[in-house]
């Protein structure tokens, strides 16, 4: 005896429909900007997006991008940026402006850790090194500028701030002993 066949619902036609017309993306496609060597793709910060969404940019932002942009990826949520050795100065410079400008109003242990942390790491050597400045004379000056602007509590308490300012101390008194040496030339 042969099994009835089970019946369809309604509703199951009706699901089944629904799924049907689910817009399917028949193959993923990468960007045609990432295999380009000469563009990078960067993420889109959420506020940036966010802005963007609601097409009212925060004060002191402009809208770079507009959703017809051949840059953007709106799929991921990344654009895809060309950078020059000017651009990339520029953005360096920036960077670190910005970090020892901030060191002025610092009202934070954490920020403070963070931009000490930053200060005393290789990358920090590096943009300098790109900039043609020496890292080693920025971070000598960095115990004498917090002393000028932070509190001293805040201060005695922070292992970067300790630390720098050891550094200081051993630079300028290595500097004394070589400049207190007085060497005898002989004349052959």
């Amino acid at each position: 005896m042969a099994r009835p066949k089970k019946a369809i619902t309604k509703a199951q036609i009706k699901n089944e429909i629904a799924r049907k017309k689910q817009f399917k993306a028949k193959h993923k496609t990468e960007h045609f900007l990432a295999q380009n060597s000469d563009f990078i793709e960067h993420q889109l910060d959420d506020d940036l997006i966010e802005c963007h969404q609601t097409r009212k940019p925060a004060p002191g932002q402009e809208m770079f991008f507009g959703l017809m942009d051949e840059k953007l990826n709106a799929s991921k949520g990344t654009y895809y940026f060309s950078w020059n050795k000017d651009e990339l100065t520029l953005l360096w410079e920036g960077i670190l402006y910005r970090s020892l400008g901030s060191l002025r109003y610092i009202n934070e242990v954490g920020s403070l850790n963070v931009e000490l942390d930053w200060i005393c790491s290789n990358h920090f050597d590096a943009i300098c090194s790109f900039l043609g400045l020496d890292a080693s004379l920025i971070r000598i000056e960095i115990p004498k500028i917090l002393e000028m602007y932070a509190s001293p509590k805040e201060l005695a308490a922070n292992k970067y701030y300790i630390g720098l300012k050891e550094y200081r101390q051993q630079v300028l008194n290595d500097a004394e002993q070589v400049t207190s040496r007085t060497y005898n030339v002989e004349e052959v």
